[in-house]
Parts: C-alpha cells; structure tokens; sequence
C-alpha cells in the first residue's frame, strides 16, 4: 500500500521511498539494532530498494519513514504488516535507526500515529506487537502506548541459533 503523509508534532510519518535505501542498509546492517529485529544482515541497498517497491505493491503491508520535523532527517520506519481486513487486525512493528535519535519520544508518536490511522482510515479494531522479551525499550514503548500484554512465547523466535522468547502487545482500538 502506498503510505501517506501524516503530520505529528515532533515527527511526520511519509511514504519509503528508493532514495532512502543506503540509510536502511546501514541501520538494519548495525546489530545494535538488529539484535531486536527478526531480520538477519547482511542487507545491500538494493535488496532494500526492492523491498520498499514490495511494501508499496502490497494490498496488506502499509510501511512509513519516520522523519524528525526539527531536522527533516529520517530517523527510523514504523508499518503494519499483514493487515487482515477481514479480522481488522495487524501486527505492528518500528525501529528508530538513528541511534542519537531515539529516547526523544519520536517512536512513542509514530505508534500512536499509526494506531490512530489504523483506527480511523483502515478501521482496524485490533494491533498487536511481537516483541523479543529482552527489549526492555519496546516493552516500555508499547506499555506506554496503551498497548496490554497478551501473551507470552517461549522459544517463538530464533536467532543466531539461540530461542528467544517473545512477548505480545495488543492494543484494543475500539
């Protein structure tokens, strides 16, 4: 899906575009961050061209650049995934990239920016967020959002050859 433009007050959530590729490989290329991601690095520039072109020809993703309104610099990307319309349901999931850009409350106002498109535009009823237990950040973020833990997964994910269990935030729109 073709994201649009929503404005916030610290940030404005607008579509990926191929431009934005170095960026992305860079900060999903960094195991600081992909420690908490399910994606595995290495990523090259085009393979995340071609994934922003896949996430704009998808009737059931809906992916946005984070960009911080003071610099106009895009910190980070926030999407609903596998959004089923039929269950007006979709799971949620961001980073911010730019390491000296998180802890200012960016990723607090895009989660509620999308929640409230999600609502409002896709008349979902239901998000939820699969979060690896020890993202003790995430877990913070989505509490803070309103978003109740609903479930734990022991061993759900595996990375590097190590289970990992998992957390599930869910946020109630209606």
């Amino acid at each position: 899906m073709k994201a649009p433009t929503i404005q916030g007050e610290k940030i404005y959530l607008r579509p990926l575009t191929a431009a934005d590729a170095p960026r992305m490989t860079a900060w999903l290329n960094n195991p600081e961050l992909t420690q908490y991601l399910t994606v595995e690095p290495p990523f090259t520039e085009n393979q995340e061209r071609e994934w922003v072109v896949s996430m704009e020809q998808s009737r059931t993703d809906l992916v946005f650049g984070v960009v911080a309104k003071d610099t106009n610099e895009h910190v980070g990307n926030i999407g609903l995934h596998h959004i089923d319309t039929g269950s007006r349901t979709a799971p949620i999931g961001i980073f911010i990239g730019a390491a000296d850009m998180r802890g200012k409350g960016y990723g607090a106002e895009a989660v509620r920016l999308v929640v409230d498109y999600a609502h409002d535009k896709l008349k979902l009823d239901t998000i939820h967020s699969d979060i690896f237990a020890f993202n003790e950040r995430s877990v913070a973020l989505f509490s803070n959002a309103g978003f109740v833990r609903s479930e734990v997964r022991k061993d759900a994910h595996v990375k590097e050859g190590k289970s990992i269990d998992a957390v599930i935030y869910t946020y109630k729109c209606s």
